[in-house]
């Protein structure tokens, strides 16, 4: 999923080769708050495809100034094998209108929602991407950036994250700048979702980055019938 470093120079491609990870992978109960109450099978068994459009983060969500385009494109994880047990997903790219900024800065905010066969499928591709990540930051030479892992706070089922200073970014229609990414990532049953900001220099906010991923998981859980 996270199919998140997609799009990077490559130094930081072939550095992670994991493309999307930046909303994360975590193996089991995640790496960072803790693990919530597994989400009943039957309250994911009439999920389909063209649910995630509600599912998935709306432009009211998204700060003053950002556009909103929604694709069902979402790119395969470099690293790891593009999962056969993924029904859908959906990806969201959101970019600030040139001549706006946020606090100053400028910054873009990506997130991916996706449908898998079965719980179990979501853990092992959140696990897949997990182990690519950190394999490949073993060998990345620091003056590349190195992920960080997030102490985060439990969102659906598990979460995992990560924080990067990169020195070269090539996303978002910026070539090789140098930037901040915070990438997240949650499972709710069997639906992975991320969110990934991308902020010109410094300045990046790991809590904007968690205020939308809670907001997708409660467009998730109203789509569920939870709320």
């Amino acid at each position: 999923m996270n199919r998140n470093l997609t799009g990077w120079l490559p130094g930081i491609v072939l550095a992670f080769a994991i493309a999307a990870v930046l909303s994360l992978a975590a193996c089991g109960g995640g790496g960072g708050g803790e693990e919530q109450s597994p989400t009943p099978a039957d309250a994911m068994a009439g999920v389909e495809p063209q649910d995630l459009d509600v599912m998935m983060l709306q432009a009211d969500d998204l700060p003053q100034g950002f556009s909103y385009d929604v694709s069902s494109e979402v790119p395969a994880l470099a690293g790891v094998a593009e999962p056969e047990q993924r029904v859908a997903g959906r990806r969201l790219r959101s970019l600030l209108e040139e001549s706006l900024q946020q606090d100053g800065k400028t910054v873009c905010i990506v997130s991916d929602l996706e449908l898998y066969v079965s719980a179990e499928d979501a853990t092992t591709r959140l696990a897949g991407e997990q182990q690519a990540m950190e394999e490949k930051a073993t060998a990345v030479p620091a003056e590349q950036g190195v992920p960080q892992k997030l102490d985060l706070p439990a969102i659906g089922d598990e979460t995992d994250g990560f924080f990067l200073a990169a020195p070269r970014v090539s996303f978002c229609g910026w070539e090789s700048v140098k930037a901040e990414v915070v990438s997240l990532t949650f499972r709710k049953g069997r639906l992975l979702a991320d969110v990934r900001t991308y902020t010109l220099g410094q300045g990046a906010s790991t809590d904007q980055a968690i205020q939308l991923a809670t907001t997708l998981l409660t467009h998730i859980e109203a789509g569920l019938g939870e709320q």
